[in-house]
């Protein structure tokens, strides 16, 4: 029972590993979901044209209202909180089999915005040179 206990609560404390911050406002953090590109950023500033054309949902924090939208190909997701820490959200990204979903929850943990990316998977290229 007592080895079980420990098992149970480090598989719990795992679990803090799928979450994700980026610790400097100039960094980025990149992660693959469901063979998707996830890009993290606190100021969106920092973005640069490839960033953007190579991410499936950008992910930032420089922002004063919790927002979700799609454009275009892309999610754009922010917890928002800026200005007080009473209206920030906790953004969250999950895969699905057919594209990916992303939530805001308050801080009492109610869903208040959902979207679902259906992107089609990007095509395989190959380049041959005569």
């Amino acid at each position: 029972d007592v080895l079980d206990d420990l098992l149970t609560r480090d598989g719990k404390r795992q679990r803090l590993a799928d979450i994700a911050g980026v610790p400097d406002a100039r960094d980025r953090c990149v992660e693959m979901i469901e063979g998707r590109v996830l890009l993290m950023v606190y100021d969106r500033a920092v973005l640069d044209e490839d960033d953007i054309t190579n991410a499936t949902v950008v992910v930032y924090g420089d922002a004063l209202k919790p927002d979700a939208r799609v454009i275009g190909p892309r999610g754009f997701l922010t917890p928002g909180g800026v200005a007080s820490l009473g209206g920030a959200h906790v953004a969250v990204v999950e895969g699905l089999p057919a594209g990916l979903r992303m939530a805001l929850h308050d801080a009492r943990g109610r869903l208040t915005q959902e979207l679902v990316l259906s992107p089609g998977r990007a095509s395989k290229m190959e380049v041959r040179s005569t």
